[in-house]
C-alpha cells in the first residue's frame, strides 16, 4: 500500500507518543526528578519555551521533587516557584544570576543556605518548612520582601541575622515561636522596614503596650 510522506510523519508521531506513554508507566511509583526532559514539559505545559534559556519564569511546584537541580540551562530566569515539594535542600541555584523572586513555601527545608549568587533576589519566600535559623542572607543586598512564617524561630539569636539585611521593607515572621520582648531591638536595626507581621508568636502577648511600643519604636510602620 502506498503512503504519502504526511502520513510517515504522522506515523511516526504516534509511536514515539506511544513510547513517551510506556516510559511514564514504567516511571509511575518512581521518584520526579527535574532533569532536561521533565522541565522543558513544564515549560511547554505552562505555556513557555521549549529553549531554556528563553524563559523568564518557571513554574515547579506540586510536583514532588527531592532535589534541586538541572537548572544551569535556565540561566535567564526572573522567578521561580519550587512550592510544595519535598525539599529538603537550598542547592544547585549558582547559574541563576538574574533570578528576582524565589518560591520555597511548604518544603522540608531546615536552614537557610547556597543563595549568596542570587545577587539580583529581591523576594524570598521561605514558609511552611522547618527553618530554625535565619542566615545566609547578609548577601542580598536587594532583597526587600522576605516571607519565612511558619518555621521554628524560638530566640532573639535565631533571627538577630536580620540585622545584616537593611534592604527589607517587608518581614512576615508570623507563626513562629518567638517569646522574647528583645525581638524589637533586631528590628531596630532595620531602617527600611515598612511592613512588619509577628502574629501567632508570644513575644506579641508579652511585649507590654504592643501596638504603642512597635510603633513608637519603628516609627516608619
Amino acid at each position: 500500500m502506498f503512503v504519502s510522506n504526511n502520513d510517515d510523519i504522522d506515523l511516526l508521531e504516534r509511536l514515539r507518543k506511544k513510547d513517551r506513554e510506556i516510559l511514564r508507566e514504567k516511571q509511575k511509583g518512581q521518584l520526579p526528578v527535574m532533569d532536561l526532559e521533565t522541565l522543558t514539559q513544564i515549560c511547554v505545559d505552562n505555556d513557555g519555551y521549549e529553549t531554556p534559556e528563553l524563559n523568564d519564569n518557571l513554574y515547579v511546584h506540586f510536583k514532588g521533587f527531592q532535589k534541586i537541580e538541572g537548572l544551569e540551562p535556565y540561566f535567564n530566569l526572573k522567578a521561580l516557584w519550587l512550592e510544595s515539594n519535598n525539599l529538603r535542600k537550598i542547592e544547585n541555584l549558582n547559574a541563576l544570576e538574574h533570578l528576582r523572586c524565589l518560591y520555597l513555601s511548604k518544603n522540608l527545608i531546615e536552614k537557610i543556605e547556597n543563595l549568596q549568587c542570587l545577587r539580583n533576589l529581591t523576594t524570598l519566600d521561605l514558609s511552611e518548612n522547618s527553618i530554625y535559623k535565619i542566615e545566609g542572607l547578609d548577601q542580598l543586598d536587594n532583597l526587600t520582601s522576605l516571607n519565612i512564617a511558619k518555621n521554628r524561630l524560638e530566640k532573639v539569636e535565631d533571627i538577630e541575622a536580620l540585622k545584616q539585611t537593611p534592604s527589607i521593607t517587608n518581614l512576615d515572621l508570623s507563626h513562629n515561636q518567638l517569646q522574647d520582648p528583645a525581638i524589637l531591638s533586631v528590628f531596630e536595626c532595620m531602617t527600611n522596614l515598612r511592613a512588619l507581621r509577628l502574629t501567632g508568636n508570644e513575644a506579641v502577648s508579652k511585649t507590654k503596650f504592643f501596638r504603642k511600643t512597635y510603633i513608637t519604636t519603628l516609627p516608619n510602620l
